[in-house]
């Protein structure tokens, strides 16, 4: 969460109030800017806080009771990770990243708010479902988002959740649904796809490295 709200060194893991006294985020950082104008005098700008939504803090609270440790979902991969013997991470979700629509872009766009799809990963069901780059999700798992509302999140989403979505294309609305999966293991499995063997007896030159 983003907020103007004054945040000082030691307010970090204190609660983010609103008017109504409700704790709505926990305080985690702030940026500032410092440094000299071009006149010569220094300057100083407190900039934005930060917070985590405390729907997420609470989950991640209750993982760390259960597993010790966050594992990014409420259960773990078969129990655990065959390897290590550790809780194996599972998130939740469907496969893109996403920027928000501003008032302002949806005037320039004549399109309506929510948030614009900019990345689909490979496999995932946002792209099994057909999902484009540069659609506009206004609604996601019944939460609206034409008034400019934070995006869902799907921490306390399990794999194999059904989550709908409504989405805006070149003037058209479109309606989807999608069974979450586990996106770690999708970036794992690209990640190792990725990965480049050399010929058995070829070697780099010294100073080289595989991308």
């Amino acid at each position: 969460i983003q907020t103007d709200a004054a945040i000082n060194p030691g307010n970090s893991g204190g609660p983010l109030l609103n008017t109504n006294g409700e704790v709505i985020g926990i305080n985690t950082m702030k940026t500032s800017i410092a440094g000299y104008s071009q006149y010569g005098g220094m300057v100083s700008a407190e900039g934005l806080g930060f917070a985590i939504p405390i729907n997420d803090a609470k989950t991640a609270a209750e993982e760390i009771i259960q597993y010790g440790e966050v594992v990014s979902g409420p259960e773990k991969a078969n129990g655990e990770d065959a390897a290590t013997g550790q809780a194996a991470e599972i998130r939740a979700g469907i496969g893109f990243s996403y920027e928000p629509v501003t008032a302002e872009d949806a005037q320039n766009w004549n399109a309506p708010q929510g948030i614009i799809v900019r990345y689909i990963l490979q496999g995932s069901p946002a792209e099994e479902q057909g999902l484009m780059v540069s659609d506009i999700i206004t609604e996601l798992d019944g939460v609206d988002l034409t008034g400019g509302a934070e995006a869902p999140s799907f921490a306390n989403k399990q794999v194999g959740d059904v989550v709908t979505a409504k989405v805006w294309r070149e003037g058209q609305e479109i309606e989807m649904s999608f069974t979450l999966v586990d996106v770690a293991a999708i970036e794992s499995a690209i990640e190792q796809q990725r990965d480049f063997q050399l010929p058995d007896g070829f070697e780099l030159p010294e100073g080289f490295e595989l991308p």
